[in-house]
């Protein structure tokens, strides 16, 4: 069951997060832009499975299908309907491993890898789903998360242009400000927030998990030298929140891959 489920979520992982582009995501109220990404997801799926099951394909597509459209007709892109959407499809790939647990073993994968090579393919599937779990779903996870934040930040101070302040916190959003803080990169907050959740799964994989508080600190450091007075406040807690909710996170999906990868290695 276990390597059906680690086959499944990785190619959810890859297909919703790594090959569907913001250009896929604003058109996928197209019907041709959604049939395609579904398509690449049941594609992935059977690719990383090995098998070709119908009643596996059919699945994956049927609901993915279905949830994407239920989502793009009725919600908003806030962060509750991106959760329960995910929650979703996470619920039909456990329910799946669970009434069909031998697909994987019964597909192409452990026929033609030898047991050593095999145990590296599943091993690989973990790193992989891990990392893209914990890089660049969480980046949509908090910037989804703090958007409510920086729309109050934005409404309670006049706007200084659409510049990226220092204070941007873990999604790359730009936050307005009044004060005459540098300006930041355009994408400098978002791939900060990666380097960081991607250092702390590289801690926790490499069992040095004591490191993380370095990390925190040398983060802190950085992000507040430039916030000295209470005029900042809430841009303060802004980051704050941002912060622990990328490090919590990180260690939320980094703790579970570390598992994963503990049993496949020989």
């Amino acid at each position: 069951m276990g390597d059906t489920l680690l086959a499944l979520l990785c190619a959810h992982l890859l297909a919703d997060f790594l090959l569907q582009t913001r250009t896929m995501i604003r058109r996928k109220h197209e019907l041709s832009m959604l049939l395609l990404h579904v398509l690449i997801v049941t594609g992935l799926s059977a690719l990383l499975l090995g098998s070709s099951n119908p009643v596996v394909l059919l699945a994956i597509f049927a609901s993915h299908f279905l949830f994407d459209w239920l989502k793009i007709r009725f919600c908003d892109n806030s962060a509750l309907p991106f959760i329960l959407d995910q929650l979703a499809h996470l619920s039909v790939i456990v329910l799946i491993a669970i009434t069909l647990p031998t697909t994987f073993a019964e597909g192409a994968w452990p026929t033609w890898l030898p047991p050593p090579l095999l145990d590296g393919y599943l091993l690989a599937l973990s790193l992989v789903a891990g990392t893209v779990a914990t890089v660049v779903a969480g980046g949509f996870l908090i910037e989804k998360l703090t958007a409510p934040l920086a729309r109050e930040i934005m409404t309670s101070a006049p706007t200084s242009g659409d510049k990226a302040v220092a204070g941007t916190p873990d999604d790359g959003r730009s936050v307005p400000t009044d004060n005459p803080l540098p300006d930041g990169l355009t994408h400098g907050g978002k791939v900060i927030g990666w380097l960081e959740r991607l250092l702390v799964l590289v801690l926790i994989l490499a069992d040095m998990a004591n490191g993380i508080g370095f990390l925190v600190v040398a983060k802190s450091i950085m992000r507040f030298g430039d916030i000295r007075d209470s005029g900042h406040r809430k841009l303060a807690e802004y980051i704050i929140i941002g912060t622990f909710a990328s490090f919590c996170w990180a260690l939320l999906v980094a703790l579970p891959t570390r598992a994963a990868m503990l049993h496949y290695l020989p």
